[in-house]
């Protein structure tokens, strides 16, 4: 697996459109595409599932599934078995422990004591197995302030399991917004400095009215334009860079087609339709009543329109940093 600068990911966010329109013209960039899988737990006892994943080899990112927290330790034990068992060349740990994948009904003190143990032996059996897989850390990004105190804490006594950081930049990429995340990124960075490698980067971008079914009240917040699309990138990288003391990879995640329709409600869009965002949003499984960024963050519109200025701009800018 050869890194650039900035890199793609693709996973279950990407469809036919992807393939024939977009992809072909990333390679044509010599931009790097990786492909990321989410490790479902409803294949833990398919045998054949784990089997084929040890001779694959096509997985570059590996990522358990959430879910685990809702099981017993006997069963994350049984997970962490099959895990350990392929060679993934990169392998994040969690994603937002304190974000979407929190168990609400539990105490953050007492998550917080699973989080810790289950960190433990999951990197433990990785790195006895495969020494070279790199194991990324929970994401640093914007969690709430309640939770950033247990947070700084795990990462004081974790960051012994993990290879880099990883880091989402993918919000509604507002400087405020940008601003939260490398805030906590320099508190951590502070702890004990590692390569960076932000997993999910993404900017939202529409350049049409939007059109809210379920509210005349204009909204409170709106994606760029494109025409602020090669500023955006550069904010963000430039911002996340002057932290990365020991340097960065990026991976843009954004591939795939808006969620935003203007004949559907925004809830409808999350709730039952995950695997078609590149990043789960804190709360997703409360009603929203409006468009948020998360609903943009595609690389064509909903009807499969490619946006066409934007691709154009982010290709410009990876060959930039890539050179």
């Amino acid at each position: 697996m050869i890194l650039k600068k900035v890199n793609v990911i693709e996973s279950l966010w990407v469809d036919s459109n992807y393939y024939s329109t977009i992809r072909p013209k990333l390679s044509e960039a010599n931009i790097p595409i990786l492909r990321q899988t989410v490790l479902s737990l409803t294949r833990l006892y398919d045998d054949v599932f784990w089997k084929e994943l040890q001779n694959d080899h096509k997985i570059d990112i590996a990522v358990p599934d959430y879910r685990h927290w809702y099981y017993d330790d006997d069963v994350f034990d049984l997970y962490v078995k099959h895990i350990a068992s392929v060679h993934f060349p990169v392998f994040c740990m969690f994603e937002c422990p304190f974000g979407f994948e929190y168990p609400s009904k539990i105490s953050g003190t007492v998550f917080s004591n699973k989080l810790f143990e289950r960190t433990k032996k999951l990197a433990s059996a990785i790195k006895k197995n495969f020494s070279d897989t790199i194991i990324l850390s929970p994401a640093i990004g914007i969690i709430e302030e309640k939770f950033r105190s247990l947070y700084l804490d795990y990462f004081v006594h974790n960051r012994q399991y993990f290879d880099g950081y990883a880091v989402h930049v993918c919000n509604d990429m507002t400087d405020y917004s940008l601003g939260k995340v490398s805030s906590l990124l320099t508190q951590v960075m502070k702890v004990l400095s590692k390569k960076l490698y932000v997993t999910k980067w993404a900017l939202p971008v529409f350049d049409g009215d939007i059109i809210n079914i379920k509210s005349m009240e204009p909204l409170n917040w709106k994606p760029h334009q494109t025409t602020e699309a090669e500023t955006r990138l550069t904010r963000s990288l430039s911002l996340i860079d002057s932290i990365a003391s020991v340097g960065s990879h990026w991976f843009y995640v954004g591939l795939g087609r808006d969620l935003y329709h203007p004949r559907q409600s925004s809830s409808e869009q999350v709730f039952w339709n995950q695997s078609k965002l590149p990043l789960i949003p804190d709360h997703w499984h409360d009603y929203w009543n409006e468009w948020r960024f998360w609903h943009f963050l595609g690389m064509s519109e909903s009807d499969g329109k490619l946006k066409e200025q934007f691709l154009s701009t982010f290709i410009k800018f990876a060959q930039k940093q890539n050179a």
